[in-house]
């Protein structure tokens, strides 16, 4: 399978009856995600702020805290919309194969917040993190978005 193949395959809208409205379609599916992720035995922390002055500067970890293995998630959104909760569709798969989910929030780019403080806040909370004693980390970060997301797939398939 090449990666338009595997594009395609990872695509939301792609599968959508209605490709106008796959926003919302995903909107709702992420949700339910959500919502049966908190419901779910999956330890997690959520909330837990890298930054005082942001306000979505804010890490949610799922998993354990001994886990070897550990996906780090920045959300896509052009740096611009979406959140950290949004991206856990990986969690059930990712506790599988025995890593521990860190999902990382950032205060969204605009004509105040350059796009580079915006990456330096996201790379903060990846870095706040890692300096974690308790944790033996095994990193591999990961967006959401295509092409990046099925990298992540191949990258699952070769643990």
């Amino acid at each position: 399978m090449n990666t338009s193949d595997l594009t395609y395959l990872y695509s939301c809208s792609a599968h959508s009856k209605n490709p106008e409205k796959a926003g919302d379609e995903f909107d709702s599916k992420v949700e339910k995600i959500y919502n049966d992720l908190k419901n779910s035995s999956i330890k997690r922390q959520e909330d837990l702020a890298y930054n005082p002055n942001g306000e979505l500067t804010q890490i949610d970890i799922w998993g354990p805290e001994d886990a070897e293995k550990v996906l780090i998630m920045i959300h896509g959104g052009y740096w611009l919309i979406g959140n950290r909760k949004k991206c856990l569709a990986v969690v059930p798969v990712a506790q599988k194969l025995g890593f521990t989910v860190v999902s990382v929030g950032y205060d969204y780019a605009n004509k105040d917040h350059p796009l580079s403080k915006t990456i330096e806040e996201a790379l903060d909370g990846v870095q706040e993190y890692a300096n974690e004693d308790h944790f033996t980390i095994l990193m591999e970060l990961i967006n959401e978005n295509s092409p990046v997301h099925t990298d992540f797939f191949n990258f699952l398939h070769s643990v």
